[in-house]
């Protein structure tokens, strides 16, 4: 069953879906830990909408019976202990929902079997992205979900070949989350992850950076290791704007980072090297008012995004409260 605040919000987003020169799209980030009848009745009603593109994460399912009003089911991580694997949230993932996914893995240096390990060995955070061994499993990681994991719902092919479902695989949601992307920046990790991926997926999947730095404060999801590595299709942008600030509108935001083309702007720089820009997270944010403005809000940042060609994924959709 499709509560009414679900088919309210998708009402709004139909519009712009339908209105979009590029895509539109949703993020639910933990859409496989539903229940099945739950599941395929949000993806039926998002494709009746017309939306595109969903993005969810492989992230561990074990905290919470409920996440943000919505009941969930239980899945250990995909990995646990660090190396050993568990293919049960996979096979939820991929079991028969017929959309199309951007998948994120969830910021492992917080989840999974990677913060048990830095701290046993007194590793604050950072030497996730410096540590030769941890990002060597962390490679391991990746190829074992997208090569290694067969899909009894595809033909027992691997996700790195279902091109046809798979619109692109981020690198990590929000790598150097909290404006920590200095753990990041300069250590290799950005490129040689991207390669990575590159190597693993069939040409007609995109890699995407998820988001670096977390939301956007200045240029940090574009640090210049993004223009320059060849194996980045998509530059992903993770922006919650409101009417704050001096904004006459939540769009406004998006028309100053994004409207320019003159050289050495985002836009500029991204098209001669080559990548798509995408607002892979944007929100109604609670900081325009009451929310009676929700609508509002929602409507005027999709509409920018559409003006200016971005594609784009909503953060996000939920039968329960999605702030």
């Amino acid at each position: 069953m499709v509560h009414l605040s679900l088919l309210l919000l998708v009402t709004t987003l139909a519009t712009l879906s339908a209105a979009a020169t590029s895509f539109g799209g949703v993020n639910h980030y933990f859409l496989a830990a539903l229940s099945p009848t739950e599941r395929q009745s949000i993806i039926s009603t998002l494709h009746a909408a017309k939306v595109r593109v969903i993005r969810s994460f492989v992230r561990p399912e074990d905290a919470f019976d409920i996440e943000k009003g919505n009941a969930k089911d239980k899945f250990p991580d995909v990995e646990s202990p660090l190396g050993t694997f568990d293919a049960k949230i996979l096979d939820r993932i991929s079991g028969g929902q017929m959309a199309s996914f951007v998948v994120a893995t969830r910021r492992e240096y917080d989840s999974g079997p990677y913060p048990a390990y830095m701290k046993q060995r007194g590793m604050d955070w950072g030497k996730f992205y410096t540590g030769p061994f941890l990002r060597q499993a962390f490679k391991t990681r990746l190829r074992t979900i997208l090569v290694s994991y067969k899909s009894k719902n595809f033909g027992w092919r691997s996700w790195s070949q279902l091109s046809e479902v798979l619109f692109g695989i981020d690198l990590q949601n929000e790598p150097g989350v909290g404006n920590q992307q200095d753990k990041l920046i300069g250590t290799g990790w950005v490129c040689d992850i991207s390669t990575h991926l590159r190597s693993l997926l069939a040409p007609g999947i995109a890699v995407a950076t998820g988001g670096i730095g977390g939301g956007l404060n200045g240029s940090n999801n574009f640090p210049d290791e993004v223009f320059s590595c060849p194996a980045v299709d998509i530059i992903s942008l993770h922006g919650y704007f409101s009417r704050s600030s001096g904004a006459t509108s939540a769009g406004q935001p998006w028309c100053n980072l994004l409207s320019s083309s003159a050289p050495g702007s985002l836009l500029a720089r991204a098209k001669g090297a080559g990548k798509l820009v995408m607002a892979e997270e944007w929100a109604y944010n609670k900081n325009s008012g009451n929310t009676g403005v929700k609508r509002e809000d929602i409507s005027a940042q999709g509409h920018a995004l559409n003006a200016l060609g971005i594609p784009w994924t909503y953060w996000d959709v939920m039968t329960g409260n999605e702030e």
